[in-house]
């Protein structure tokens, strides 16, 4: 699950003698590492005998149903978006609930960071019930705990997006997404097997007869997540950013906070009075410079790189990719390699309007968290010094401008 997002804090290490660029996501250890403290279950140790999920009377059945009923009795979920997460549970644990990857130190239904290690990040013991290192407190019951108060928390995006979903192959990519954090183009998602499972648990668990509940997910989200609004006139227009806005706010935070491979508004004191020691990383800051400009942006930073790119090119709740030709002082750049995870990505805010060079020899000039500026403070630099390393071989090159 790029970074969303109670984490322990994990600072790089850096050679004296090798100067890194500071990137989005989280430190990967291993090949089943995925962005924002997720692992998948590859690389998960199951505790026990789990037997066939879609057999009644088998443990994994029993718990898969648990989540399932869960999700849409008590949060609300569709029976479509309930039969998309389980397919994501699928994949990542068998549906074990004490289920473990030592090396990422993720553990669960979900595999959630912070049981063994905090090298991904510490989602699992935010909630309370769950200790780390104590498996007597991977329980069926504290997990739904968790969820509860990831949902109604800093993945309240994920809740309202995939409790509104109508189609099951849909809700299970937009789970992994928003809140697993894994993008659609990584490997690690695993589209072929999370489409087979999300229609089998559909029909497993009689999702077609289930609608989301709008008075259990709120209202005014049911309304309106889900979906995305075009003017067919309009549909590859956006509005101006207000550069002088992004940059005023942008600019005011040069030498803020630590550069972390975490983020959450706890880590910086608050919105309003942002704590000048405080941690954060490339999305975070561009988080909290668009929230204070007035922009729309998700609850407690709940995004990363990868789901920052696919929101641009996609579902446009906060960003709309533009071109490079119209990219301008206070638009967004961003650039991943794969999925974003890891150090795979980077994002910073144009202090100009984009300069038609090459991207390796680009001085367009940026300001950002991480990026030149290592484990440092907010800094300005180029967006060649700045993204270099990540513009060898296969990248996306994005440009976006938030919404108000």
């Amino acid at each position: 699950m790029s970074s969303l997002f109670l984490f322990t804090l994990i600072l790089p290490v850096i050679s004296p003698n090798t100067t890194y660029a500071s990137f989005e996501g989280y430190v990967a250890k291993d090949d089943c590492d995925s962005a924002n403290s997720q692992q998948a279950s590859s690389g998960a140790k199951l505790s026990g005998v789990q037997g066939d999920w879609l057999t009644k009377g088998t443990i994994a059945n029993n718990n898969a149903q648990q989540i399932f009923n869960y999700l849409t009795q008590t949060i609300g979920f569709s029976g479509a978006g309930a039969a998309g997460a389980l397919a994501v549970a699928k994949r990542e644990s068998n549906f074990d609930p004490q289920a473990l990857n030592p090396g990422g130190g993720v553990a669960g239904w979900f595999q959630w960071s912070g049981f063994t290690n905090t090298v991904n990040g510490s989602r699992i013991t935010a909630e309370g019930s769950i200790k780390a290192g104590d498996k007597g407190t991977l329980t069926a019951e504290n997990e739904l705990k968790l969820i509860s108060f990831e949902l109604n928390g800093g993945w309240k995006n994920a809740k309202m997006t995939v409790g509104n979903d109508t189609d099951p192959v849909q809700a299970a990519k937009d789970w992994s997404l928003y809140y697993e954090g894994v993008s659609l183009s990584d490997g690690q998602s695993k589209i072929g097997q999370i489409t087979q499972d999300a229609q089998a648990a559909y029909v497993a668990f009689g999702g077609a007869n289930i609608s989301a509940n709008s008075a259990l997910l709120g209202a005014a989200g049911a309304a309106n997540a889900g979906t995305t609004t075009k003017n067919p006139d309009n549909e590859n227009c956006s509005e101006s950013t207000d550069s002088s806005d992004v940059l005023q706010v942008a600019k005011s935070l040069l030498g803020y906070f630590h550069y972390g491979q975490s983020h959450g508004i706890s880590y910086i004191g608050s919105v309003d009075n942002p704590d000048h020691n405080g941690i954060t990383d490339c999305s975070g800051f561009v988080w909290l410079v668009l929230k204070k400009a007035g922009y729309k942006v998700p609850e407690n930073m709940g995004w990363f790189t990868g789901s920052m790119e696919a929101d641009a090119k996609g579902a446009h709740h906060w960003l709309t990719e533009i071109s490079a030709n119209e990219a301008k002082a206070g638009d967004i750049v961003i650039v991943n390699t794969g999925g974003g995870s890891g150090n795979n990505g980077h994002t910073a805010i144009l202090e100009e309007n984009w300069k038609p060079q090459s991207p390796s020899d680009n001085t367009t000039k940026v300001i950002q968290m991480g990026g030149k500026g290592g484990s440092g403070g907010v800094n300005e630099g180029t967006f060649k010094e700045s993204f270099l390393s990540l513009l060898n071989g296969n990248y996306t090159l994005t440009f976006a401008r938030p919404q108000k």
